[in-house]
């Protein structure tokens, strides 16, 4: 079980059986879980002058995340029981699936990840809103990738006393992040879900980012979608690779069709560049349906988790999959040419439900 990693959308494959099942073998899950670590060698100015009359200081942002790794060990090795005393939100519902998926596989714990340069930043808020920071850290395994796991205060009791991770991402090896900007007083400026001043607001670059998975058709690079967002792995290649399903795999007699839903929480702090670092997420249910008589029976063969989650079942009327992800994007300034880029997620299957 490691932290968060670069894990693309589910692209994987299906078995038809046109006459009797065959056996279907299982394959590893990637565990994509927030290890713990220590806080040690955390760099971030101190803020000296607060933002708002109850604003977040470095020590409190400090003292939460410790609390969150001695907490997250013991959860580890209980193999995820006890998860929303750290998690909420988008972050719960991937992590229970993350160790539901580990749990099937037969995982046990061994030694959690460890992590190097974790920063905080704290983001500046109006009074009245929810207080919340970024931890960013490198785990020591995988020193070329940047996890991220955004941390905000809630009416929610015990655990963290109120604090819950509520998103994630790990950014691909080799991406260049932009920095945080940060005021002499250590603090980053929020993004507004509706601001001007980016290539497109936050909300609009979840939108298209779900639209843009979840259309399977030869869609025109004028689209919206393809107006807001860099062609990538996250975008171009996951529909591809669902085509590649849907066209071949599927040999005709079923289609899949992809429903993705943006959830409401959206996070962005400005960059020194004059733009953002945003984090949202959405949730997708892809639904398999024949539309031949007599098509064939389906099993899912893939390593991304539903075979494990469906037990190797063969469906012959219908199937749906639920997914959960959060995701981590650049979004330079405005500016004539320029295109976001999803450059990190969190990701888990969720469940598989048919007959």
């Amino acid at each position: 079980m490691s932290t968060p990693r670069l894990h693309l959308l589910p692209t994987a494959a299906l078995s038809i059986a046109l006459g009797m099942a065959a056996a279907c073998g299982s394959s590893p899950t990637s565990g994509v879980i927030p290890s713990a670590t220590s806080s040690t060698g955390a760099r971030a100015p101190t803020p000296s002058a607060p933002a708002t009359k109850s604003a977040l200081t470095l020590r409190d942002a400090q003292q939460v995340y410790r609390q969150y790794t001695r907490l997250y060990r013991t959860i580890y090795y209980a193999k995820g029981r006890g998860l929303e005393q750290i998690h909420a939100g988008l972050a719960l519902e991937v992590s229970r699936a993350d160790y539901r998926l580990a749990r099937l596989e037969g995982w046990q714990p061994t030694t959690p990840s460890r992590f190097t340069a974790v920063e905080f930043t704290l983001a500046r808020v109006l009074a009245g809103q929810p207080r919340w920071f970024v931890v960013s850290r490198t785990d020591t395994s995988q020193a070329t990738s940047r996890s991220h796991l955004i941390f905000m205060e809630s009416s929610a009791t015990g655990g963290l006393a109120g604090w819950r991770v509520v998103t994630g991402s790990t950014a691909a090896d080799g991406q260049d992040l932009p920095r945080f900007a940060r005021s002499p007083d250590g603090y980053a400026d929020t993004v507004s879900r509706d601001t001007h001043t980016l290539v497109a607001p936050p909300d609009r670059v979840a939108r298209a980012h779900a639209q843009w998975v979840a259309d399977l058709r030869d869609t025109s690079d004028a689209s919206d979608a393809r107006k807001v967002l860099t062609a990538n792995g996250y975008t171009a290649e996951a529909v591809r690779k669902r085509r590649i399903e849907r066209d071949t795999r599927l040999q005709g007699q079923w289609d899949v069709q992809i429903q993705a839903r943006p959830t409401k929480a959206v996070y962005g702090l400005r960059t020194v560049n004059g733009g953002a670092l945003v984090w949202y997420g959405f949730r997708e249910t892809h639904t398999y349906l024949p539309v031949v008589e007599g098509a064939g029976r389906i099993s899912f063969t893939s390593q991304d988790g539903r075979h494990l989650l469906s037990g190797g079942r063969w469906y012959s009327r219908v199937v749906k999959v639920r997914f959960a992800t959060g995701f981590l994007a650049v979004v330079p300034a405005a500016g004539a040419g320029r295109r976001a880029t999803v450059v990190g997620d969190w990701h888990s299957t969720l469940e598989v439900s048919g007959q």
